[in-house]
């Protein structure tokens, strides 16, 4: 007998056919771990009358159709093996979650699957994902959001863009069924002669169907336009010809529940948000397609306070770095000043959703400019424009908050109440000044220029020069006429003719 014969010559005469169909009946009896090199020689003969055929055990997988069923089992099963002499120890889960934990540590914080490939464990992260797992499965673990490039939506599914956690969030907050997008066909391979293709989201709808979403982006990533723009017209190709559950939605429809109402109505019907999903305080208050982005905002906004001396949010003023707090030490935060107006509506809305909201400037009215004058009249008992001028003429002197503050008043009350004469006499205020007529206009206008004979402004510019000795109490008066002048007439050429 020669060597390597078996002892048994059972399957000495069978075709290739009859020792398929025995290997079949045991894969049905034993499952895919008996198709293992030392499974199969425990049947006398058997694997020697399949080399005889020219199959070995790696082809014999490949004919029955269990590559991945077989793959997926070695690497369950198998401990440790050598490799240039070198004895490799198997990843699983309980080794990935120790030595996770034990980087983590050491670290502060669960690194990227980038990191760990960097540093000789590339065989953890690869690991990860034949187990079946993914990176988010680990943050999941150790409750570490820390360095990750997804958005939490509010259900706490991860999503690969703003867009698509705030479409997650609509669906959520109306008790619509959905999940992370799945695999494109196999048939997209060879209409796209792409590797694959995969879904945004998947939804169930009213009546029960799944639909497949697309959320198309401009520029994904800032990275090559030209490039997603033709995959994107082959995925709507081929969702025109092989699906027809299929729905695309641009990215900034995800931001706004309006436009979301509308486009999902055929498919979920009118839905409206449900009590039960409202988790924060300033949920009722804001689109529910926001409210993850919001969660985010309000916890960088409470950390930006508490920077602050005081513990209230700053202003846009001081976000932006501009006017008074140009020069201020620390970063600007324009992005975070955006993302307020767009997705709060500003930041006396985001005090409000902060809870301070007593930390807010007034917000103007016609009723709370004639508050605030009459205010302003019990504590000076002259309107902040006479104020203004004597402290302008050296006459009174007054802090510059006050001023500013009389500025104000005088800007809402010219806005919103019609006038400081029409407001002054609403309240039965003196409003310190007079109104002067077309009539009154011409004829100081004609008394100044017998004066001086110039205008006013003429006159106001050589005495600035020195060129001209006139007090402060006449150039203001010129300051008046030239005004009336110029609201009454529309020009001071025009009104100097008629007086001549």
């Amino acid at each position: 007998m020669g060597r390597g014969r078996p002892k048994s010559n059972r399957f000495s005469l069978s075709s290739l056919k009859g020792l398929l169909d025995y290997i079949r009946e045991i894969y049905r009896n034993e499952g895919i771990q008996g198709l293992g090199y030392h499974r199969l020689t425990k049947h006398p003969g058997l694997y020697f009358a399949l080399y005889h055929h020219g199959i070995s055990q790696k082809k014999l997988i490949s004919r029955l159709g269990l590559d991945a069923s077989y793959s997926k089992h070695r690497f369950k099963t198998w401990r440790s093996r050598s490799k240039a002499g070198v004895v490799i120890r198997r990843w699983d889960w309980p080794r990935i979650l120790r030595v996770v934990s034990r980087e983590r540590k050491r670290i502060g914080h669960l690194p990227p699957a980038a990191w760990f490939q960097r540093n000789k464990l590339g065989g953890l992260v690869q690991s990860v994902y034949s187990l079946g797992m993914s990176w988010g499965d680990l943050r999941d673990h150790f409750k570490d959001e820390t360095q990750s490039t997804f958005f939490i939506s509010r259900n706490g599914m991860r999503w690969r863009s703003r867009a698509e956690a705030g479409f997650s969030n609509y669906l959520h907050s109306r008790g619509v069924q959905h999940e992370r997008g799945q695999r494109y066909p196999t048939a997209y391979a060879d209409f796209a002669q792409r590797a694959f293709g995969q879904y945004d989201v998947r939804l169930k709808s009213s009546r029960g169907k799944w639909i497949d979403v697309e959320i198309w982006g401009d520029k994904p990533l800032g990275h090559n336009p030209v490039g997603y723009a033709r995959k994107r017209r082959q995925k709507e190709a081929f969702n025109r010809k092989f699906n027809r559950n299929f729905l695309g939605l641009q990215y900034q429809d995800c931001y706004s529940d309006t436009a979301l109402k509308k486009l999902l109505s055929p498919h979920i019907g009118i839905r409206k948000p449900l009590k039960s999903r409202f988790l924060k305080a300033y949920d009722p208050h804001i689109e529910t397609a926001h409210w993850s982005n919001v969660d985010e905002l309000v916890a960088t906004c409470q950390k930006i306070a508490d920077l602050q001396p005081d513990g209230k949010f700053p202003s846009e003023e001081w976000l932006r770095k501009r006017g008074k707090f140009a020069n201020r030490t620390g970063v600007s935060y324009n992005t975070v000043s955006i993302y307020i107006q767009h997705w709060v509506g500003g930041i006396r809305k985001l005090r409000e959703l902060m809870g301070q909201p007593e930390n807010s400037t007034l917000r103007w009215t016609r009723e709370s400019a004639l508050r605030e004058l009459a205010r302003w009249f019990k504590q000076y008992g002259l309107s902040p424009v006479t104020i203004r001028n004597e402290v302008a003429r050296g006459e009174r002197t007054l802090a510059r908050k006050e001023l500013e503050r009389g500025r104000k008043i005088n800007t809402a009350v010219t806005v919103y109440a019609g006038g400081m004469l029409k407001a002054c006499t609403k309240l039965g205020l003196p409003a310190g000044f007079e109104v002067w007529s077309r009539t009154r206009a011409l004829s100081e206008l004609k008394i100044w220029i017998k004066t001086y004979g110039k205008a006013p402004a003429a006159v106001k510019h050589m005495a600035l020069k020195g060129k001209m000795n006139v007090d402060r109490k006449e150039l203001n008066r010129g300051l008046r006429i030239n005004s009336a002048v110029y609201k009454h007439v529309g020009s001071m050429s025009k009104a100097i003719e008629r007086v001549s």
